[in-house]
């Protein structure tokens, strides 16, 4: 026989039910997972002392309860003990007795965290097509006159003895170098990368890749899924990918007065799946770089992907955007967690071969 509670507890959305005081009376098994606090802790405490820092969720559920007023799947953040906050969509409804009066509430929480990833980094992909082009044009732009800029100063060491005129040459042909650089990069975005995609074992990739990285004082920990299957990818663009993800990590330890860490950890997605128009659903592999440094703060988020963006004092701010640009040629998903302070974590999401 089914009982009320055998569908509470089957429901895919979390369920918290209050009384008119806002005193938890119902929090089914998802409420625990996505916000991580157990009901036999809930049970009977004020909502407030739950969820201290999420004061809108709170009131939401209090103006149901007072005012009537229903919300239907609203975005929110709700922070959470151990994993950071998380993008949920909140229904809201009274609950009446046999006399239909108001006796509480109930509030439907549902994870909203990939979808929310999904549209970030469909958001992402326009901004980056539209950045390409202006880059390309400006990229043609800056070019020829800097070709001349680097002659002339070429010229200059050649034609005089003067070791200052000399120095200050070589200053601008140094100066030219890392600009043309940084034009090249630029290029990048307008023209789809020079890529040969075959099998590949992620793992012999990232390991070649860490073997790149010089001895920083970092300790690099590798947990690797041996069950992985093989990806389907470029193996040259893919590293450049991950050499400058686990870089960042790397730097990001660098102040934090503990030891630094960064953890490179490979499993089977379960987030997201392949699908592509006359191809058959496939699965996603996910590489995912956890470092215990500085943290994104929660204002450069929205930037971190922007090109010529950077936090590093001597930063180009090209990495991140190229890198993603690259992830998604392979169809793949670029994913941040960060919390100012205790590290980030970036999950890339790649097709398996």
């Amino acid at each position: 026989m089914i009982t009320n509670e055998d569908v509470l507890e089957s429901l895919p959305d979390g369920i918290i039910g209050v009384d008119n005081r806002l005193y938890i009376r119902c929090f089914n098994q998802e409420a625990e997972a996505l916000c991580e606090v157990s009901r036999t802790t809930a049970i009977g405490r004020s909502l407030g002392y739950i969820f201290p820092k999420d004061t809108d969720f709170v009131d939401s559920i209090s103006s149901a309860i007072n005012t009537g007023r229903l919300l239907t799947d609203h975005p929110e953040t709700l922070s959470r003990r151990f994993a950071g906050p998380v993008a949920v969509g909140i229904t809201t409804n009274r609950i009446f007795d046999n006399n239909g009066e108001v006796i509480g509430a109930l509030a439907a929480i549902k994870d909203r965290s990939g979808i929310k990833a999904m549209e970030g980094a469909t958001l992402r992909k326009d901004r980056l097509a539209y950045i390409g082009t202006f880059a390309a044009n400006l990229a043609h732009e800056i070019k020829n006159p800097l070709g001349g800029l680097r002659g002339a100063a070429q010229l200059i060491t050649r034609k005089t003895d003067d070791t200052r005129l000399t120095d200050y040459a070589d200053l601008i042909i140094r100066e030219a170098d890392r600009l043309n650089s940084i034009v090249e990069n630029m290029l990048d975005f307008s023209r789809p990368a020079r890529m040969e995609a075959k099998e590949l074992n992620i793992h012999q990739l990232l390991d070649s890749t860490v073997s790149l990285l010089t001895d920083e004082g970092v300790e690099l920990i590798r947990a690797y899924d041996p069950s992985l299957p093989p990806i389907s990818g470029d193996a040259g663009t893919l590293r450049q990918v991950f050499l400058n993800l686990i870089k960042n990590g790397v730097e990001a330890t660098a102040n934090t007065g503990r030891q630094g860490t960064v953890r490179i950890e490979t499993r089977m997605g379960t987030d997201f799946h392949l699908a592509e128009e006359g191809a058959r659903p496939g699965k996603m592999a996910e590489i995912l770089i956890h470092d215990n440094g500085t943290g994104i703060e929660k204002t450069d988020m929205e930037q971190v992907f922007t090109p010529f963006f950077t936090t590093k004092s001597k930063g180009s701010g090209l990495g991140m955007a190229l890198s993603l640009k690259i992830v998604h040629e392979h169809h793949g998903l670029i994913k941040i967690d960060s919390i100012p302070g205790k590290g980030s974590t970036i999950t890339v999401y790649l097709p398996t071969a």
